[in-house]
């Protein structure tokens, strides 16, 4: 391909771009996401939930712990071998979406508590 079309090619990808963002809603006068209220009900964790994922967040702390005791042992005495565990980062965040997730549909459900079951609430 030669310049030329390189070039015309990339100003009509440009001239594309520029119409579809022109196209779209300015951020500000996006209306909310709606939501049921039976939805953001399923997202609330109960508390057996929470004391569960609480007991797995300790555990998943001790298991970063053990693993570093490893690697300073390793580091420490020279030897080559090293523990990696990317789980115990991918559970946690997990779990602290979940909680975060469950958190802001409890606020939205007790914002509109008062409305019927088959109001829509805004996200």
């Amino acid at each position: 391909m030669s310049t030329d079309h390189r070039l015309e090619f990339l100003a009509k990808v440009s001239a594309l771009a520029e119409k579809f963002a022109m196209s779209q809603p300015a951020p500000s006068r996006r209306l909310p996401d709606l939501v049921s209220v039976e939805s953001l009900t399923a997202q609330v964790l109960s508390p057996a939930q929470l004391d569960a994922i609480a007991q797995i967040q300790e555990g998943v702390r001790m298991i970063g712990q053990l693993e570093q005791r490893i690697n300073v042992l390793a580091v420490g005495h020279e030897l080559p071998v090293s523990l990696f565990l990317p789980q115990c980062g991918q559970l946690w965040a997990e779990l602290e979406n979940r909680l975060f997730d469950s958190g802001v549909a409890a606020a939205r459900l007790h914002n509109g508590a008062k409305a019927p079951a088959g109001r829509r609430v805004a996200a």
